[in-house]
């Protein structure tokens, strides 16, 4: 049903009733996250649930959701919260378990530092080896005229092919 409806909304929101759907969220969320349409890919995935629970909203952000929305849900507090997901740039990070907006907690692991001789605080090389986690980063503009534009995207500080260019399909 989603790829039929991207092809005809430049972009689809998927729009997530938490306390329904936590038995499944982390299998419909890796659907929408790995799909191979860049428009269902990259698309605005907001949660909405009726209690705080920081462990729900936590797993929410690691399965890569772009907002979680608490009460009240009116046309008066969801519309600007649905608008922030447009018109701006966005910056994705993808790493080997996680595709979502960049959020350091989440994608960066702790680092270890190591006391090296002549190190100026104590501390060793912030980019040794062991530490480093591969991600790409990918910036994006949702659009609801044309859709999904990457802006620019690197994997390991190489500029990505393709920059600029409007996306339909996953690898265009």
């Amino acid at each position: 049903m989603a790829e039929q409806q991207s092809k005809r909304t430049p972009v689809c929101f998927f729009l997530v009733a938490l306390e329904c759907r936590e038995t499944n969220l982390k299998a419909t969320t890796s659907l929408i996250r790995n799909s191979r349409n860049n428009r269902i890919r990259f698309a605005p995935l907001v949660g909405f649930t009726e209690v705080a629970n920081p462990e729900l909203i936590r797993k929410c952000l690691k399965l890569g959701f772009d907002d979680i929305v608490l009460p009240p849900f009116t046309k008066k507090t969801i519309a600007p919260r649905l608008a922030m997901q447009l018109g701006k740039p966005i910056t994705y990070c993808e790493t080997r378990d996680y595709f979502g907006p960049c959020r350091a907690v989440i994608t960066r692991p702790a680092r270890k530092y190591k006391r090296t001789p002549g190190s100026r605080y104590g501390h060793g090389n912030e980019h040794e080896d062991e530490d480093e986690i591969e991600h790409e980063k990918i910036t994006f503009i949702r659009n609801l005229d044309e859709g999904i534009r990457i802006m620019k995207g690197s994997r390991g500080g190489q500029a990505l092919p393709g920059n600029g260019q409007k996306i339909l399909a996953r690898g265009r």
